[in-house]
């Protein structure tokens, strides 16, 4: 209730369901009960991870070229240390109305199966830009439930910014 000069007035605030991400040249939207973590700090590095329960999206913007290959690659190295090549196959998704061409690996740690999903994004004179989509998979091996929720935000909302 908010009272001005005597006058009683009611008011209902509603927190909207999304959040808005503003950085590294590009904008979307995302589920609001997702974490936020950033780490502009790193020289020639910036990344930002939005966490749900079981869904991830990362963003990279890397000073230094950075190949969807070389980040697969390096995720792998991390999860399995003595593992063999990386076995990605071809991903597209269509963002902001227009269609990214990308790569997923499919990859296990500690047991739970997951998804990576990693896309360049186009219009960086130097260096890169990179986001990453990264799933648990369901026992039947499929994605998450908030994964499709979140993703169909990201497409209906996502835009490079100049």
């Amino acid at each position: 209730m908010i009272v001005v000069t005597a006058n009683v007035f009611s008011a209902t605030l509603t927190v909207a369901p999304e959040r808005t991400f503003p950085y590294g040249g590009v904008r979307f939207d995302y589920p609001r009960h997702y974490t936020f973590e950033a780490d502009p700090t790193s020289p020639g590095l910036k990344i930002w991870t939005l966490s749900g329960n079981n869904f991830k999206i990362m963003y990279f913007v890397a000073d230094e070229t950075l190949t969807v290959d070389v980040f697969l690659a390096s995720m792998m190295q991390q999860v399995d240390p003595n593992g063999g090549p990386i076995d990605a196959e071809p991903v597209t998704i269509a963002l902001g109305g227009q269609s990214l061409l990308g790569k997923r690996a499919k990859m296990t740690l500690a047991g739970q199966a997951f998804y990576t999903d990693a896309y360049l994004l186009p219009g960086q004179a130097t260096g890169s830009r990179l986001l990453v989509l990264q799933d648990a998979l369901t026992d039947a091996g499929g994605g998450s439930a908030e994964a499709a929720t979140a993703i169909e935000l990201l497409a209906s909302t996502f835009a490079i910014q100049p």
